[in-house]
């Protein structure tokens, strides 16, 4: 999947991280927890894995970590491309292809749930 496919046509939460990282695993769940919620208004998690392997990714998968879209990232240079700034980062993109918001790791669910309510506003 190409993720110009997805921009600007509807509601996006872009999580990139590793699946190497504790912090990041623990942001997923609560990430796709709040995105799923919402996906009866059009809301859509893709996970962008960052200098993770194909290896490393399929473990985590084992883990039960399905259900959403996925980019790997292998060189990070996405991730540099949208500016991440922490091993945990999400944007809020909107469905017009606008960065709304950023939220960088560790979460919290109160901090998720706003940025996609104020995502959903506009």
């Amino acid at each position: 999947m190409a993720l110009a496919s997805l921009i600007g046509t509807r509601p996006l939460i872009l999580h990139f991280f590793s699946t190497s990282c504790r912090v990041c695993r623990a942001d997923d769940l609560l990430v796709r927890q709040q995105g799923f919620a919402y996906a009866d208004r059009g809301v859509a998690v893709v996970n962008v894995y960052v200098n993770t392997t194909p290896t490393q990714l399929l473990a985590y998968r084992r883990a039960g970590t399905i259900g959403v879209a996925e980019l790997m990232d292998p060189r990070g240079r996405l991730a540099r491309q949208t500016g991440m700034r922490a091993a945990s980062q999400v944007l809020f993109v909107s469905a017009t292809g606008v960065v709304r918001s950023t939220l960088t790791g560790p979460m919290t669910q109160q901090a998720v749930l706003q940025n996609l309510r104020d995502l959903l506003s506009y």
